[in-house]
């Protein structure tokens, strides 16, 4: 390796970690929906774009955060749009991160016309005629197996524009769209996934979900907690032990730190409603 391809590699790792910190402490510090999004936009300035938004993927109606104009989100839910989002489906069951305009210069130029692709290419043009004329869209997937997609767009920029000016910024963006994703999945699971959803993909009981939130948030004992739910410590121990091996977990601290990860145990969650 050359000198100079030395300095940019340094540079480079000392601006992911830099940001790693700057757009952690920045969007940890989010109450509600509303700051969050400001936080994420904030953080998006920084880096030069103009546009997000985050949701889950392949779930039926998803809540969520976007800076898109109102008129634009409206005109999506009104044309049924969503069945037809190439990019969704992409998330679905991709990790690679794709631009917009990759997927419509595919369908483009397939010699199928079919409804799927008609309706994503009319998409297309809705979001040109907003201005959105790509964007740039990293999908994640939750340790419970539930799909969410960042996307991220610089307004008027032409995809080619759009492309070049993205490529060293990229491994940024993605440290962002991470960051959101993990404090979405982390704190706010129940407003975006829905925590009984996220329960059942772990194999895990309401009952045993509601006492491990027990045990994890009222500061209570297992016995403790077996007795604000009327049943005996037999049964908590029981329960314990289904949500450690559904978890991976050899103990109920460990297991109380997974399900908070995997956002199963909400943390003010009620500042969301």
């Amino acid at each position: 390796m050359s000198g100079s391809q030395a300095v940019i590699r340094v540079d480079a790792v000392s601006a992911l970690a830099k940001g790693d910190f700057r757009f952690y402490s920045l969007l940890s510090s989010a109450k509600t929906p509303a700051e969050f999004a400001v936080a994420i936009l904030s953080a998006l300035a920084e880096l030069g774009l103009d546009s997000f938004s985050f949701k889950p993927v392949g779930v039926a109606a998803p809540k969520q955060l976007s800076s898109l104009p109102e008129e634009l989100l409206q005109q999506y839910q009104r044309q049924g749009y969503g069945q037809y989002d190439l990019v969704a489906h992409h998330a679905t069951t991709q990790t690679a991160p794709v631009y917009r305009s990759t997927i419509a210069d595919y369908v483009g130029r397939s010699p199928l016309h079919l409804e799927l692709n008609v309706k994503f290419l009319d998409l297309c043009q809705l979001m040109s005629d907003h201005g959105y004329l790509d964007s740039y869209n990293i999908p994640y997937t939750t340790p419970m197996g539930i799909n969410c997609l960042f996307s991220v767009s610089r307004k008027g920029l032409e995809p080619e524009p759009f492309r070049t000016w993205m490529a060293p910024r990229q491994a940024l963006i993605y440290l962002l769209g991470d960051i959101v994703a993990s404090l979405a999945i982390s704190h706010y699971a129940g407003h975006f996934f829905g925590a009984k959803a996220l329960g059942r993909r772990a194999g895990i009981t309401p009952k045993q979900l509601a006492m491990l939130n027990k045990v994890a948030k009222e500061n209570v004992t297992l016995k403790g907690a077996a007795d604000r739910m009327h049943i005996s410590l037999d049964t908590a121990n029981k329960h314990i032990a289904a949500i450690k091996a559904a978890l991976g977990a050899k103990t109920q601290a460990a297991a109380v730190y997974r399900a908070m990860v995997a956002g199963l145990i909400e943390i003010d969650s009620g500042e969301w409603e």
